[in-house]
């Protein structure tokens, strides 16, 4: 996860506030998203989880 946080922060993007467990971030347009682990064993996660490469 501090990977993909430094990665989105390289292209813009501003980290709100770290919980720990996540990390809630604002993309350059003022958008809020946050930044999870990977959820594994979670179906209903996976059918809904909008991923990109």
């Amino acid at each position: 996860m501090p990977a993909e946080v430094e990665r989105l922060t390289s292209l813009g993007a501003t980290v709100a506030e770290d919980r720990g467990s996540f990390t809630i971030m604002r993309d350059p347009g003022g958008l809020v998203f946050c930044v999870v682990p990977v959820q594994t064993g979670q179906d209903r996660f996976d059918a809904a989880a909008t991923t990109w490469q």
